[in-house]
């Protein structure tokens, strides 16, 4: 009891733990006066405040649940027009604060993708988490949004006069982040496959999965095997499809990185470069960053620094440099190995793929943020205009010149990098101007068309397939309509001609 009265009596006065501490010494070395008998004591407790206090070991840790549903609301009234149906993309990633200190976030962010005219960029928190270290209780964490998901899947909410549902949500986490929400082992377990029940292999200190007639997994699967996580209560999902496989680990790091890194740069002597080639590809990579649009962030820096690469710098390397880049320096053999992976996922990358009705295809090469430029090529209208200026070049009938325009996909200027994009009918245009037209009533791209547009390679298809062309010899001035332009190009030189390569990807990368 007085244990019980010493607590209580310190927190209702704000006690110092200084304080208390020398209490309970005097208590200690006094006990006698709490004993029965004098050789028995009575008052068996420690010299510190954080005993009696019960004071956690473990750090303090925030968790506030701000809402999915006032998120939408939002959305809803500035966005909805007689939509009923929201589908959402959601993230959970550990967020550093601070370089001396290990404190971090663990935010819930939602994308909503069921409505066009929403910004990709637009995300909201339902739910955030701070503390020194990852959750280590998945159910207070996710708990709150759990339920609320279930509710607003079952039931929905009004919104004016009618009822929004949520209907398909999906969750987009690099590797890491998907085994500890789902509870699994990590993606270098031998069970790591979330897909099917293959068991991986050891060779040459990485884990492999060879064999491709596995039993596919099941969402019974993963509620048999798996513990008391809240995950298992969510509403309708599915372990199985509804969990995008990590395109940034599995493609960027675990292929791209993997073969640069540890075959061609540092490798064993059959496939690695000599210190020549190697020298020759980085002063290339060099060379070619300031032949990237705007919507690339980062590019390829040298190779010598190729431990600080970013993902987004692997992802640019395999789509749009490499074939460039390598032509001269790997082996027929070795080259055409590349070129198989490059053409494979700039061809997974195309839109078509969502005609199956899933977002898992689509997604797993998205979860950038990115968009396909030959989506809707009805919504590539102009929205601004941007730098009037009077140095043309012009043509008859044309006034008002300006130098950017930002399309609903992508930005041109009149100055490279920027100023390569396709048209409609397949023309490939290296912007001079922009202008307004008298007779069209429209703005208009005025500019050289390449008369020369063949294939770079055709092995092991033709890259006309998947967006990529050799062009040279520019046409005279002619004027494109600016609602014909569907597409932006990366131009790369190479020898006499250009490279031109179908940016697969329209948000800033």
């Amino acid at each position: 009891m007085i244990l019980k009265f010493l607590r209580g009596w310190a927190l209702k006065h704000n006690i110092t733990h200084a304080a208390i501490s020398d209490l309970l010494v005097g208590l200690k070395e006094n006990d006698q006066c709490f004993a029965d008998d004098q050789s028995e004591p009575k008052f068996p407790i420690r010299e510190s405040a954080r005993t009696l206090l019960k004071t956690r070991r473990t750090m303090l840790l925030y968790i506030v649940h701000i809402g999915l549903k006032k998120q939408l609301l939002k959305i809803a009234r500035k966005y909805l027009k007689n939509v009923s149906i929201f589908k959402l993309l959601i993230n959970i990633d550990g967020l550093p604060l601070f370089k001396s200190s290990s404190a971090q976030v663990y935010p819930i962010l939602c994308i909503v993708v069921s409505i066009p005219e929403l910004p990709v960029v637009n995300r909201d928190h339902p739910g955030i988490y701070y503390g020194k270290e990852k959750p280590d209780n998945l159910n207070n964490y996710l708990q709150d949004f759990i339920e609320e998901i279930n509710n607003l899947m079952a039931h929905g909410f009004h919104f004016e006069d009618h009822t929004i549902f949520l209907d398909g949500t999906y969750f987009v986490c690099d590797a890491p982040a998907k085994s500890y929400v789902m509870g699994t082992v990590s993606y270098t377990g031998f069970s790591s496959c979330i897909r099917c029940t293959v068991r991986g292999v050891t060779s040459y200190n990485r884990r492999i999965f060879v064999d491709l007639e596995s039993p596919a997994r099941t969402c019974e699967d993963f509620l048999e095997g798996s513990s008391s996580h809240s995950i298992d209560q969510y509403y309708s999902l599915d372990f199985v499809h509804h969990f995008i496989l990590d395109y940034l680990r599995l493609q960027c790091l675990d292929v791209m990185r993997t073969m640069i890194l540890n075959m061609w740069y540092k490798g064993p002597i059959p496939h690695r470069l000599s210190a020549t080639q190697i020298e020759m590809l980085s002063n290339h990579l060099v060379e070619l960053q300031c032949q990237f649009p705007v919507e690339f962030v980062r590019k390829c820096r040298e190779l010598f620094i190729l431990l600080q690469w970013k993902r987004t710098e692997f992802r640019l390397f395999m789509l749009y440099v490499g074939p460039v880049v390598l032509k001269n320096i790997l082996s027929e053999q070795k080259f055409v190995h590349f070129l198989e992976f490059h053409c494979a996922m700039r061809i997974l990358l195309i839109r078509i793929c969502a005609k199956n009705g899933s977002f898992c295809v689509l997604c797993c090469c998205v979860s950038f943020d990115s968009e396909n430029a030959t989506v809707k090529p009805r919504d590539h209208i102009f929205h601004k205009l941007f730098s009037p200026h009077n140095a043309g070049p012009v043509l008859s009938g044309c006034r008002r010149q300006y130098r950017d325009a930002a399309l609903s996909l992508f930005k041109i200027t009149n100055n490279a990098p920027d100023n390569c994009c396709g048209t409609a009918d397949g023309e490939i245009i290296q912007v001079a101007n922009i202008a307004f037209s008298d007779h069209l009533q429209f703005p208009v791209v005025i500019g050289k068309k390449f008369v020369s547009k063949r294939d770079f390679y055709n092995v092991p298809i033709e890259n006309s397939r998947v967006g990529i062309f050799k062009v040279e010899q520019l046409s005279n001035l002619k004027a494109w309509p600016l609602s014909q332009i569907t597409i932006k190009y990366v131009q790369l030189p190479y020898k006499t001609a250009y490279i031109v390569s179908s940016i697969l990807h329209c948000d800033a990368l």
